[in-house]
């Protein structure tokens, strides 16, 4: 249910105007929210004292980004998020339908059909995600949510990203850990079925404090060993996601049916949590650049409809008992009107194509079966965000049906794909400081949609301390001290040598060879960068002539201190195009005593 927004709550969150709560948690409130092309979303903002943790943000970047690649049918995305705003959030679709820690406490145990069912959808949601490399860590009743279409989970990894900010286990999560988990160690795959194990429990047999070995006595024979074999105490005895779905669906294979697979006691029978009609029409966002004869904005989406309880009769199913089935009502025929007779002779001729396939199956031609055609819209609210010196972060959504796949084209030219179902993708190894103008096209089979709009783009232009050293510098050093004691020269004479850099990167600052000549005498070092861009190295010269006699001799060590002072694109790489800095030259006695020794500062430009 959605309430109204409280003073202090923020109206717009990373383009995403919000317009009431729909909850809270451990990590933070959750609001509604609409995308700007106007589509229903849940934005969580994390709590201001979790912030205070000074590694809290890389955690939730790294959590977040892992959360993105938790990719399945059974699986809420987590489509949009920034560790770096005041208080991060992240965002996932708005989802129809309660919490099984909702619906267990409100209704009771769900029949055996329905935990069936809840196991191959949790189960084949773990599968996609550990295929990815990602672990939940945190499975409970609260993070599995019942729709009509089947469980959706969510929750992935953000969790994690609070544990280290706080002591214990997250609220909510007791009961549900591993042993491993409850012992500090870190979770893995095997954990998740561990936590699946005790979710299954928890659904077949009510809200109760789990003693596992207690209830287990309590399941059904079917139950009982498909939940059993995932609260093995040792990780290596639990089965992978993949064992346990291929063993749960061989023994039970109607758990792939999820027609009416939920009681209608837990379906939502009323407006949807997005339904503006609670608040009135969808808030405008508030205006950016837009001019003062700019469109008004679209109005909001019309509410998605109820379920009806009509498809899920509560008189077929009930929670935790047997099923009975009503006597139907007696029919009385009636005369078939003439457009009753129209769709009968059609059904009839479809039925006839039909089986004529059929025959022509059966005589060895294949037909190959295509998807119901529901039109393919083009993708709509193209935005970027987070762009980087290399990468700009690009989202969009697709207010039709969910396509096979999105193409990303960047400057016309198709350079990725994602899944249909992830409209959100990085594009990284782009140029420093340039545009590039980005379309997205949802893709069906071979069909096509229009490409989205065009969207304009740049990435950031690097500090100058970000410029690489890898060129031909020419340098003119300036002596400063000691020009006649060591070199003869006057005072302040420069001259010019040819210094060659080479850096193995594209956006630094990072290690340096530097190659190069001073007064005639060849010298090579590794310059080694600091957080500043401050590059320092030392290298030592031998058998140069540094006193005033033609057969005096020395060892010299030379020691650099060299930053960018200017820097543009060259090519793709943003190079150092100036440097400054000093050389100290430390001049070393020879053996027959013929040099004092001491040291030459230079300074360094180019």
């Amino acid at each position: 249910m959605t309430v109204e927004l409280q003073d202090g709550d923020p109206r717009l969150v990373g383009g995403y105007t919000l317009q009431g709560r729909l909850g809270a948690d451990e990590m933070g409130q959750v609001f509604l929210g609409w995308s700007p092309s106007g589509q229903p979303v849940a934005v969580k903002v994390i709590h201001p004292h979790l912030v205070l943790d000074p590694g809290f943000r890389d955690r939730f970047a790294r959590e977040a980004d892992a959360a993105r690649r938790a990719v399945g049918t059974f699986i809420v995305p987590a489509i949009d998020a920034d560790a770096s705003a005041p208080l991060p959030w992240l965002a996932t679709p708005v989802v129809d339908g309660p919490s099984l820690a909702t619906a267990v406490p409100a209704h009771g145990p769900l029949p055996t059909r329905s935990v069936l069912a809840l196991a191959a959808g949790l189960a084949e949601g773990l599968r996609a995600a550990h295929t990815a490399g990602v672990t939940h860590g945190d499975l409970t009743p609260a993070n599995v949510l019942l729709t009509a279409a089947g469980p959706r989970l969510t929750g992935f990894c953000i969790a994690r990203a609070v544990d280290h900010a706080q002591a214990g286990p997250p609220p909510g999560s007791a009961g549900f850990l591993s042993p491993e988990q409850a012992e500090g160690l870190e979770a893995g795959p095997s954990s998740d079925l561990y936590s699946l194990g005790a979710v299954l429990l928890y659904a077949a047999t009510g809200p109760r404090m789990p003693y596992f070995a207690a209830h287990l006595d309590q399941l059904s024979g079917e139950l009982r060993p498909i939940i059993e074999q995932c609260l093995a105490t040792d990780p290596a005895a639990r089965p992978t996601a993949a064992d346990f779905l291929t063993g749960l669906l061989a023994a039970h294979p109607a758990a792939l049916s999820l027609a009416g697979w939920l009681p209608a006691s837990n379906l939502p029978t009323g407006s949807t949590p997005a339904d503006p009609a609670q608040f009135g029409a969808r808030p405008s966002p508030a205006p950016v650049t837009a001019p003062a004869t700019a469109p008004a904005p679209a109005p909001a989406p019309a509410p998605s409809a109820a379920l009806s309880p009509a498809l899920f009769p509560a008189e077929t199913i009930t929670f935790g008992g047997p099923q009975v089935l009503a006597a139907p009502a007696p029919r009385v025929k009636q005369p078939l009107t003439a457009s009753q007779r129209k769709l009968r002779t059609r059904r009839a001729w479809l039925i006839s194509i039909v089986a004529l396939a059929c025959v022509v199956v059966a005589a060895g031609t294949v037909f190959v079966v295509h998807p119901w055609p529901w039109p393919l819209e083009r993708p709509a609210g193209l935005t970027a965000s987070q762009a980087g010196f290399t990468s700009v972060n690009l989202s969009w959504s697709n207010p039709g049906h969910t396509p096979d796949k999105y193409e990303i084209l960047r400057d016309g030219k198709v350079t990725a794909t994602v899944p249909g179902n992830v409209p959100h993708f990085d594009d990284k190894g782009l140029t420093p400081a340039t545009s590039y103008d980005f379309q997205v096209v949802a893709t069906r089979g071979s069909a096509k949609s229009q490409p989205s709009q065009n969207l304009h783009a740049a990435t950031k232009t690097p500090p100058t301390q970000d410029g690489v050293l890898d060129s031909i510098v020419a340098v003119a050093e300036t002596v400063t001290q000691g020009a006649d004691q060591f070199t003869g020269l006057p005072s302040g004479t420069s001259y010019t040598d040819s210094w060659v850099f080479a850096s193995a990167c594209s956006v630094g600052p990072c290690a340096a060879k530097l190659d190069g000549t001073i007064n005639q005498t060849d010298f090579s070092v590794t310059l080694k960068p600091a957080d500043d861009g401050t590059y320092t190295g030392s290298a030592n010269i031998n058998d140069y002539w540094d006193c005033n006699g033609p057969t005096d001799y020395s060892s010299s060590a030379l020691r650099f201190t060299i930053k960018p002072s200017s820097a543009q694109l060259v090519g793709t790489q943003w190079q150092a195009t100036a440097i400054s800095g000093t050389l100290e030259w430390d001049v070393l006695p020879d053996a027959k005593g013929n040099c004092s020794g001491g040291t030459l500062l230079l300074k360094v430009t180019s």
